[in-house]
């Protein structure tokens, strides 16, 4: 599977091969592992983005500055685990070239063992579940 469309300038632990297929980046990949074993231990999305900001750990696109959003994106992309949901979003008019989130509009793909995992599918999936609980929790659902 040629995942080409993976953006790799904003995409922490990856970069694109010589082969054209995702391989991973070893001193990201180390981060984005921290940031799940951080998360799973206990420690909160935005505490995580503070720690990583203070620890100047250099952020998706550059920089060092982290967010909340940018630590969920993380802990929330089953490309983590090696697996790709392809069509996220599309292009509704080819002539604005504006792309929109797919919320069922087109067919989505679901591809396992797509590339290189940077966390193991257990360690992924006990995330998601935490995420849910944590959701549920707040929004008393």
């Amino acid at each position: 599977m040629n995942l080409s469309i993976m953006p790799y300038a904003r995409f922490l632990g990856y970069r694109k091969g010589r082969d054209g297929r995702p391989e991973i980046i070893p001193k990201e990949a180390r981060v984005a592992q921290r940031i799940y074993w951080l998360y799973l231990n206990g420690v909160t999305i935005n505490r995580i983005a503070t720690i990583l900001t203070k620890k100047k750990a250099t952020a998706p696109g550059g920089g060092c500055r982290w967010h909340g959003s940018t630590v969920y994106s993380i802990l929330t992309n089953e490309k983590y685990m090696g697996d790709a949901l392809l069509q996220k979003t599309y292009t509704p008019n080819f002539l604005t070239h504006k792309s929109m989130a797919n919320n069922r509009a087109i067919r989505q793909y679901y591809v396992e063992n797509s590339h290189p995992a940077i966390v193991d599918k257990e360690t992924w999936k006990l995330v998601q579940k935490k995420i849910t609980a944590e959701h549920k929790r707040k929004t008393g659902a």
